[in-house]
């Protein structure tokens, strides 16, 4: 699992605290993170929380947000 992962990324996913990726498309965020995971989730009394999003999701989340919420069912906004 982390012989696919390059020396920075194998660094992130070893660490043993929260963190945030941020890096340019295609730079292996999302492959880093899922690894982190499942090396934190060998623990069974681990608890994981990931989030990860696309260019796509990027892209609608700058839409107004009365046409965004049509297009996500069961987005509800939170009271402001």
């Amino acid at each position: 699992m982390l012989d696919e992962l390059n020396p920075q990324q194998r660094e992130v996913a070893q660490l043993r605290q929260n963190c945030v990726a941020i890096a340019c498309p295609g730079a292996g965020k999302t492959k880093t993170i899922a690894t982190k995971a499942a090396l934190l989730l060998q623990d069974s009394a681990a608890v994981v929380g990931a989030v990860t999003f696309s260019k796509d999701a990027a892209v609608w989340r700058q839409l107004p947000l009365p046409v965004a919420t049509t297009r996500f069912a069961g987005f509800r906004r939170p009271n402001c």
